[in-house]
């Protein structure tokens, strides 16, 4: 995208305050929490081939869906 994208990586604990915060309620926070950590220990890393059968084509990784979609992502920053 030729622009610096960063990840801030607070502790969970840190991450649920700021959430509620911005008024979201405990239950939502906890979901996302949850969908967090799974993706974050690995426990989301394998697929299936249930995707591409939908699809009906091969799933893409997120740097070719990012290219893909380059003027969405840039549309704020341009």
């Amino acid at each position: 995208l030729g622009r610096k994208i960063t990840y801030a990586n607070p502790s969970i604990l840190a991450f649920a305050r700021h959430q509620r915060r911005r008024g979201l309620a405990w239950a939502y926070i906890i979901v996302m929490i949850a969908l967090y950590s799974t993706a974050r220990f690995g426990m989301a890393a394998g697929t299936t081939p249930e995707l591409g059968e939908l699809l009906g084509r091969p799933p893409r990784d997120i740097r070719q869906f990012i290219e893909d979609n380059r003027e969405v992502w840039l549309r704020d920053h341009v």
